[in-house]
């Protein structure tokens, strides 16, 4: 409320709308309720994930035996930020 930049006080007032929305006004009980509901799918994804790396393994550990794995380099485009600076690439 202090800035004098109204551009930076209406984003800043947007992002707290936005929290206050996503969080349900920061409510303990709903809070807890949302941020429980979005660990669980998290851990979903972990446990899904640990499900298929052992079939993943075992086809490269076979595979390999047979042929090289293929390496292919991925040249993804630069992305600007929205300050509109480049990212740099990632190091992968």
């Amino acid at each position: 409320m202090s800035t004098q930049n109204e551009e930076r006080k209406q984003s800043l007032q947007f992002f707290a709308e936005n929290l206050s929305r996503a969080f349900y006004g920061f409510e303990p009980d709903f809070f807890q309720q949302n941020v429980s509901r979005i660990i669980d799918d998290v851990i979903s994804q972990f446990h899904g994930s640990l499900e298929i790396w052992p079939t993943l393994v075992e086809i490269c550990y076979f595979y390999k035996d047979k042929k090289d794995l293929l390496q292919i380099r991925v040249k993804n485009k630069k992305i600007k930020s929205r300050n509109g600076a480049r990212l740099s690439e990632n190091p992968i």
